[in-house]
């Protein structure tokens, strides 16, 4: 049996390392130890790494006679860690993990990406949030080209399924199924808006009976916002007064402040029309109606670094939505 491999096993510590000068062994070494010994052949090592067969071998016995020690034994038309390459790589396996953490650490430094984002979201986060953040965004990161499709959640929600959507926000309760991830970004309320003008909007507390005395304006049956409203009517057992069904949430808004009639709609969405006075908010003594925000994404797709920058900056601005909806103001 080779003397080298009877060697004290003790020999490859970090004392002796330190001893004997190996310390100064180049990492690209240890990388071509760890490819030969994972593959079991110079052959698919060298095509691997792009480096001809007697150069890597060659850079192995170089290695070799650093330490002083042989690493692998012949076996057919390949070779196998000795019992001194199985200590080795127990080595050199934590030093690539520690240089690709090590890697990853920087790229987040450097805090950069490039190349594209597709990025889908339903009306309501469509219209309010998304182009916000996609701003701040592209601020941040110039390099990288954005697009944005807004529609029906139902639309979002069968993009992200075919792949054509890197990420979405979709506003309401609804089952993805196990092949999208969802994650809650923040929950919003749906409230009774009408117009200044609209006698509900003097009231101190609007009543059941009172809502049942106006018509409402609604969203078009396909979405979330009414599936949200249907279920506040079958919960209230309110008297049902459509007059007028719209596709889109500012046509609604523009319905209900010419005074036609009253809406349910999100707070994100008619904060600045609150706020300026073009809308009015009508307190009632009725349950709050949530309306959550998921950020949904296609399990089987793998995010590129931008796609997580971009994952990463939504969630941090959409945990405190009513203060960034503020900053923009």
């Amino acid at each position: 049996m080779d003397t080298d491999v009877n060697r004290d096993r003790s020999a490859l510590t970090l004392r002796n390392i330190r001893q004997n000068g190996w310390c100064n062994m180049e990492l690209h070494y240890l990388e071509i130890f760890n490819t030969v010994s994972r593959l079991g052949s110079y052959k698919l090592a060298s095509s691997e790494m792009h480096i001809s067969q007697p150069a890597l071998s060659n850079e192995m016995k170089k290695l070799e006679g650093q330490i002083g020690f042989r690493l692998f034994d012949r076996r057919g038309n390949g070779v196998v860690l000795n019992s001194n390459g199985v200590i080795l790589r127990n080595y050199t396996s934590r030093i690539f993990d520690i240089v690709d953490d090590m890697e990853g650490a920087i790229s987040d430094l450097r805090d950069t990406a490039e190349g594209e984002i597709h990025i889908g979201a339903s009306n309501t986060p469509g219209a309010y949030i998304m182009p916000l953040v996609m701003a701040d965004y592209k601020k941040k990161y110039p390099l990288v080209t954005c697009s944005m499709t807004v529609g029906d959640t139902s639309e979002i929600e069968d993009l992200v399924n075919k792949g054509h959507l890197d990420a979405a926000v979709n506003g309401g309760e609804r089952d993805y199924g196990d092949r999208i991830i969802t994650q809650k970004l923040f929950t919003d309320r749906l409230i009774f808006v009408s117009s200044p003008y609209n006698n509900l909007a003097e009231k101190e507390i609007v009543t059941i009976g009172d809502l049942s005395s106006v018509g409402f304006i609604v969203h078009k049956v396909d979405s979330q916002l009414y599936v949200s409203y249907k279920k506040f009517i079958g919960q209230t057992g309110l008297h049902e007064n459509i007059v007028m069904t719209l596709g889109n949430i500012d046509a609604i808004k523009n319905a209900v402040k010419t005074d036609i009639g009253i809406s349910l709609l999100p707070e994100m969405a008619v904060r600045r029309d609150l706020q300026e006075g073009s809308l009015v908010m009508l307190r009632t003594n009725l349950p709050k109606i949530d309306y959550p925000y998921n950020l949904i994404r296609n399990k089987r797709q793998t995010l590129t670094t931008a796609d997580k920058r971009f994952i990463s900056m939504l969630i941090s601005k959409m945990t405190m939505p009513v203060d960034y909806a503020e900053s923009i103001k």
